[in-house]
């Protein structure tokens, strides 16, 4: 008895070192794919493996933020005496949900070269399942862009959610590429199969880096996602990712000085301002969505009243908490309406422009002398 015990110990510590090693040796015959990967994650390439583009990104007048109330995650059907089997999982080839996607994967693209990878491993074995794993979640981090780019449809988590959450609850695992909620992805990253060791600082923000694989509204440089990568992920850096405006004015400060490092934390800051003014002035105007909204001269007196609740305007003494807050986004505004005239002239737009160019001039006329006649 202890002899046959003490086997099955050695048998089963032999199959866990032999499977390291096997998942070492597969990341390490696959160099170019891992580096492909770490790539996609630090949001240096638009085009991810096999060819298919990791992000569908489609023009949005929304944004992915303000669309996630539309946006529903898979939550668990399991009752209290029975579990149910009701996940469905999305083919990468098919894009359609299959509840059996190991079967379906082995009957109808056997000759894919992931698939067939995993094949030639043993039927039952932990590195057929692994490699398995990594298309499955490749096809349900597809599906999960374009819920999040068209801003409806339902979320497939890695774990089936057995509450309420919502789709702003869940990131992508830069390697594996399974949908976790974030605040538990730092623990999924310490032990996740697939990780590859980069020959580079550890990042802490685990949840800014992830965040860079969410699809955004527009197409960012590589030097701007690595400076949205060090924000911290939050309601904030949101905002930031899925304006195109906010966007638009931290890639001319990138491209003014931004290879200068002392200069990444005031454009960080920047469009960091500009996304809190956005967050308050919907609060007041319940129409507000993106800045395109915003730099309209019938929306002057929101903006107004938005800088106002922000910066802790006291109307007794006529002054600013944070009078340097205030000056700082009189200039950013202007700026972005200059951005919005070029991006208005580039479309023969002669109504957004008048619109851009009768905001701007507001801000010259009225924002110093009538409204906001304090120490700025």
């Amino acid at each position: 008895m202890d002899s046959s015990s003490h086997t099955e110990e050695d048998l089963y510590e032999f199959e866990m070192n032999n499977t390291e090693q096997q998942v070492s040796l597969s990341l390490e015959m696959s160099e170019e794919e891992a580096e492909e990967e770490t790539r996609k994650a630090e949001g240096q390439v638009a085009e991810g493996i096999l060819g298919k583009p990791l992000m569908k990104i489609h023009e949005s007048t929304h944004g992915c933020c303000s669309q996630q109330h539309n946006i529903k995650v898979k939550m668990s059907s399991n009752s209290v005496h029975q579990r149910i089997y009701d996940k469905k999982n999305y083919c990468l080839y098919c894009e359609k949900p299959y509840s059996k996607i190991a079967r379906h994967l082995q009957q109808k693209h056997s000759e894919k070269v992931e698939v067939a990878k995993a094949l030639a491993h043993i039927r039952g074995s932990t590195m057929r399942a692994l490699l398995l794993s990594k298309v499955r979640n490749m096809g349900n981090y597809h599906h999960n862009c374009s819920v999040l780019t068209s801003g409806k449809g339902e979320i497939i988590p890695k774990r089936q959610a057995t509450y309420e959450s919502t789709a702003m609850d869940y990131l992508p695992c830069k390697f594996c590429f399974a949908m976790y909620v974030k605040t538990d992805l730092w623990r999924h990253h310490k032990r996740c199969k697939l990780q590859v060791k980069e020959n580079m600082p550890v990042k802490r923000k685990v949840q800014a880096s992830c965040s860079l694989l969410l699809p955004m509204d527009s197409e960012v440089s590589s030097g701007l996602k690595k400076i949205i990568g060090d924000m911290t992920y939050d309601a904030v850096t949101q905002v930031v990712k899925s304006d195109p405006l906010i966007l638009a004015l931290g890639e001319r400060m990138f491209l003014k000085n931004g290879e200068v490092s002392r200069h990444r934390a005031d454009i960080r800051n920047k469009m960091r301002e500009l996304a809190r003014l956005l967050l308050v002035t919907r609060t007041i105007d319940k129409d507000i969505v993106t800045f395109k909204d915003l730099i309209n001269p019938g929306k002057f007196n929101t903006v107004l009243d938005g800088v106002k609740k922000m910066t802790g305007f006291d109307n007794s003494t006529n002054r600013f908490s944070i009078p340097s807050t205030a000056l700082k986004l009189r200039h950013s505004l202007v700026k972005l309406s200059y951005i919005l005239q070029g991006e208005a002239l580039r479309q023969e737009d002669d109504a957004l422009k008048g619109r851009a160019e009768q905001f701007s001039k507001l801000i010259e006329l009225e924002w110093k002398e009538t409204y906001l006649k304090s120490n700025i």
